[in-house]
């Protein structure tokens, strides 16, 4: 999971979700409350995020019924 924020009300989600955002021009109290900072909503900062996230995602592979998984490795 992932959190962007920008506004004292963001504050709450932001600290409780482990990958949390404040943008740059976040108030302070969001800015606080989140474990990484980006560049402002007005440059994209969120889209550099989850453009990056997406980017380094990795497949996960999908069990079967029986407990192995479908594209056939162990």
């Amino acid at each position: 999971m992932v959190a962007f924020g920008d506004a004292p009300a963001d504050a709450p989600k932001l600290a409780w979700t482990g990958r949390s955002y404040s943008v740059a021009n976040a108030h302070p109290i969001a800015a606080e409350a989140a474990a990484h900072r980006c560049a402002a909503n007005t440059d994209g900062g969120v889209a550099e995020v989850v453009e990056t996230i997406l980017s380094d995602s990795v497949t996960v592979p999908v069990p079967d019924a029986a407990g192995g998984h479908l594209d056939g490795d162990p």
